[in-house]
């Protein structure tokens, strides 16, 4: 692995919580997409060469929901949920989301 291409975060409120990360890195997100086809609306931010994406969900049975509601009332708001990188530039996994407690 050369470099970690993207480390995603799922985030039960996308509005806030790109406020808490504007306020952390000290820059705004650069670009908010939903993607109907996963169920999730992103954001994503610069950490030097990596990047950072949020996921809220826009479907209760997609797997960021999903997820969310299975860390419910264990005091998290935000949990490491995907992440992609590149190998022979070109990402991957992709379209694929994992998660890790």
């Amino acid at each position: 692995m050369r470099k970690i291409e993207h480390i995603g975060i799922a985030v039960k409120n996308l509005e806030k919580s790109n406020k808490l990360f504007a306020s952390l890195f000290g820059a705004p997100n650069y670009k908010i997409e939903e993607v109907a086809s996963e169920g999730v609306k992103t954001s994503f931010f610069a950490s030097g060469p990596n990047k950072i994406e949020l996921l809220q969900a826009t479907d209760p049975t997609s797997p960021i929901a999903k997820f969310i509601e299975k860390k419910r009332g264990r005091n998290s708001s935000h949990r490491i949920c995907c992440f992609g990188y590149r190998r022979g530039g070109k990402e991957t996994p992709k379209g694929r989301i994992c998660c890790f407690k």
